[in-house]
């Protein structure tokens, strides 16, 4: 083999490993991990919530990358924030009571429900076929000097995240619901770019900025709980 074919090669087996070319599929956590903000002396609003989790998304390209399923994942995330903030007193994410009644939920001890429809959640990199077909031909016509050329590089890549939040307290049967939206925009080495490591930080990112409001409403939402009549 001459030389150069040899530095091609060598080029396009790097570009194959750990760059854009997608020659390969590994998978990465959810890390999501909300701040714990400590209480202060006034008692969480709630004592003890149930989060249940329904996936409408339309992509779900995202999820060949993620050890955990989506849905597992932010439901476990959403109850971890919830006690997290403060915002009840424990919480936690189960499969099945979506389906159940006010009644049946408060026969189990819980005394709210927050229930989360994930619309989107997904990675993007604008022109990312091209960025392939660059980082492909690259190393086929330029070898390792190419590939070392396209290291040196960053690219821009975007999380975004849509979930929409009904939490229910289940003692006054008085609800409140809203959509939240996040958008999450970093540069990254291009190699590294669409790893599924980076794939989960921007979706994760994207899904942190969604629900920064959260607290904020559902607090502000406690508070009218407070003036409501008693049922």
């Amino acid at each position: 083999m001459h030389s150069s074919s040899r530095w091609r090669s060598i080029g396009v087996t790097a570009l194959c490993v750990v760059t854009v070319t997608g020659c390969s599929i590994s998978k990465a956590p959810f890390r999501y991990k909300p701040t714990y903000i400590p209480g202060d002396e006034i008692p969480p609003p709630w004592n003890n919530a149930v989060v249940s989790v329904e996936d409408r998304r339309s992509d779900r390209s995202i999820d060949d990358f993620l050890t955990t399923a989506v849905a597992h994942a932010v439901g476990q995330g959403l109850a971890s924030y919830l006690r997290s903030t403060g915002l009840a007193q424990t919480a936690s994410h189960r499969i099945d009571p979506a389906d159940w009644s006010a009644a049946e939920l408060l026969s189990q001890g819980y005394d709210a429900q927050l229930s989360a429809t994930i619309e989107d959640l997904r990675w993007e990199i604008e022109n990312y076929h091209q960025l392939q077909a660059t980082a492909f031909f690259v190393g086929l016509l330029t070898g390792i000097v190419g590939a070392l050329i396209m290291a040196s590089t960053e690219t821009d890549v975007d999380g975004y995240a849509k979930i929409h939040i009904r939490l229910t307290d289940l003692l006054l049967g008085m609800s409140f619901a809203k959509t939240y939206e996040g958008h999450c925009e970093k540069e990254w080495p291009t190699f590294d770019s669409d790893q599924p490591d980076t794939r989960s930080r921007m979706v994760v990112c994207a899904f942190e900025m969604a629900i920064e409001e959260l607290q904020n409403d559902l607090e502000a939402f406690a508070d009218t709980l407070h003036l409501a009549p008693c049922p």
